[in-house]
């Protein structure tokens, strides 16, 4: 296991010792050579008050870059999203996820877990 994190960083926040965003902090572990066959990604807090246009963006790319990096992890993305937000990430990850009914794929995966209603 490794875990990669700043206290306050975020999608777009870049966090209390400046080390983030996520997409920092996921270039410096070197995923490709650790190779991980599940990569959590939890936040969306600490981007609150963002644009949600701009943080899912921030949300796509950096799943599209784990990705590329190991093309058979399954990413699950646990976050603070608002699913009723229009741009939330929350939506935005549901045009990398697979359809319903589509053929299993070793590749891709995205599981999302929103946070809970009334949270």
């Amino acid at each position: 296991m490794a875990v990669s994190a700043d206290i306050g960083a975020g999608y777009l926040n870049h966090g209390a010792a400046d080390n983030g965003p996520y997409s920092v902090l996921l270039a410096n572990m070197d995923l490709a050579r650790l190779r991980p066959s599940i990569v959590l990604v939890q936040g969306g807090y600490n981007d609150a008050g963002s644009d949600p246009f701009a943080v899912a963006a921030a949300v796509v790319s950096l799943i599209q870059t784990i990705h590329q990096e190991v093309p058979a992890a399954t990413v699950v993305v646990m976050g603070s999203f608002d699913a009723n937000v229009v741009g939330s990430p929350e939506q935005a990850t549901t045009c990398i996820r697979p359809r319903p009914g589509a053929a299993p794929s070793p590749t891709k995966e995205v599981r999302v877990i929103p946070r809970r209603s009334g949270s």
